[in-house]
């Protein structure tokens, strides 16, 4: 099933790798800030350097303004994708349908079936270009700020970074929680689409019966 889920990125190789790097320049940056900062605030100011304290301003005006750039890029090139990638996968999941025997529609509602090619492949999408910026930006955030950190000082980036095994293991806790509670919605949202849909296509059978 990943393997098929991948196949569908393969079209938009080119506006996902830049995507991709888009994430990698915004994660850079964001740790570039405090480098910048740090600098300044501890040998720029008290030495009274006012022409590097200008440089380094610019540079993080300059940075602010590419990062921004950047975050732009990323939201639009990444939801062409995802829509592109919904569509797709709309498309394929149409023609499977034409496939199906006849008791696959005595056992599913046109509702739920609805249901599940616009809101679950929608969230399908989100995740599909969301889901791979977010965890470039992590990952390349959390190992340069080790990095820089430990350059620091050592102790004191451990005695950080070792409360991150127990933000895992919450986060892992309060995933499994909210991936119970979304089931129920998707579950919840395809019975009254269901039911709505049963509902308009049986108005004028009702019409008719009350008249």
């Amino acid at each position: 099933m990943l393997k098929r889920f991948l196949s569908y990125y393969k079209p938009h190789k080119l506006n996902f790798t830049l995507d991709m790097l888009s994430a990698f320049l915004v994660a850079l940056i964001g740790v570039t800030y405090p480098i910048i900062t740090r600098y300044t605030i501890n040998d720029l100011i008290p030495n009274k350097d006012y022409l590097q304290i200008i440089l380094a301003s610019v540079i993080l005006l300059a940075l602010y303004l590419a990062r921004m750039g950047l975050n732009f890029f990323i939201q639009y090139v990444g939801h062409v994708i995802g829509v592109k990638m919904q569509a797709q996968m709309r498309t394929d999941m149409f023609n499977k349908l034409q496939t199906l025997p006849f008791k696959f529609y005595d056992d599913n509602e046109t509702g739920k079936i609805m249901s599940r090619m616009t809101n679950d492949l929608m969230d399908i999408s989100e995740l599909a270009h969301h889901g791979p910026e977010t965890i470039i930006i992590s990952s390349v955030s959390a190992v340069l700020s080790f990095i820089y950190l430990s350059t620091i000082n050592l102790y004191m980036t451990l005695i950080i970074f070792c409360c991150v095994p127990f933000l895992v293991t919450v986060a892992t806790i309060l995933r499994k929680r909210m991936r119970s509670a979304f089931k129920e919605g998707r579950t919840a949202i395809a019975e009254i689409n269901a039911s709505l849909e049963s509902s308009i296509t049986g108005i004028r059978v009702t019409k008719s019966f009350n008249k």
